[in-house]
């Protein structure tokens, strides 16, 4: 199950209200990133423009300068500048975020994310505090979830197991017996309700590996109660049985 979770969690924290609506009508957010950029319809986008639009997006995020920019799009610097500006044109939420997250930071001397997690950086480390906010909050986010996905699992009993997280995918083996648990297990990764963007899991299937996947476009979601919910975080999962 895959989340695109940093992207959405950037649109999140700057307040962009053009990818915000993008990502709530359930678009790419890296095609509709490049619509914006690119003015240009949503359907229109090219696989070129969604591949640079998808890399100025890191690239801001982890700080990158204009030559690392230059060189992940491979245009030279002058050009890419370019890019970078009309980037921040069409999403003029993007550079005050930016700036407001880095003048914070060096106030304080550490930047802090959603779950509370704080990052001590020195003055002239401040062009990674976007990234440690975003990133940061994103791997909370997936071990906020990967314990609920465990405690649920186990609670019942199941044979379908996590068995690796690789940045915002989780990879389960589920069981030939509990294919009806999917919609589930999808419904325990997202969030619809916390961020201003809703964090929904995509589902793909190993064909016949990970190296190999294909994405499943019939599975939707199974939602749990609140009181599901809270049974499942209350459960206790390790009760010293093992030593009684």
């Amino acid at each position: 199950m895959i989340l695109q979770i940093e992207y959405r969690l950037f649109a999140h924290y700057s307040k962009a209200k053009g990818l915000i609506q993008a990502i709530i009508n359930g678009q790419d957010i890296h095609r509709a990133t490049a619509a914006i950029i690119y003015n240009v319809p949503y359907d229109e986008v090219t696989d070129e423009q969604r591949s640079k639009a998808k890399t100025v997006n890191f690239s801001l995020i982890y700080g990158q300068g204009d030559q690392a920019l230059a060189d992940s799009l491979n245009m030279p610097v002058a050009e890419a500048v370019k890019f970078k500006n009309r980037y921040f044109a069409n999403i003029p939420e993007a550079k005050p975020f930016i700036d407001a997250v880095e003048r914070v930071t060096k106030t304080r001397g550490y930047v802090v994310n959603f779950y509370g997690r704080r990052r001590r950086l020195k003055s002239d480390e401040l062009y990674k505090a976007p990234n440690a906010l975003i990133q940061g909050c994103a791997a909370d986010y997936i071990k906020h979830k990967m314990v609920r996905i465990y405690k649920y699992l186990k609670m019942n009993n199941y044979k379908t197991r996590m068995l690796l997280v690789i940045h915002d995918e989780i990879i389960f083996e589920v069981h030939k017996d509990e294919k009806h648990l999917i919609p589930k297990l999808r419904w325990l990764l997202s969030d619809f309700e916390t961020f201003r963007v809703p964090i929904t899991a995509g589902v793909e299937k190993g064909n016949p590996s990970w190296g190999q996947k294909i994405e499943l476009e019939d599975v939707g979601f199974e939602a749990f109660t609140k009181e599901e919910v809270n049974a499942i975080d209350n459960f206790n999962v390790y009760d010293g049985s093992a030593f009684s």
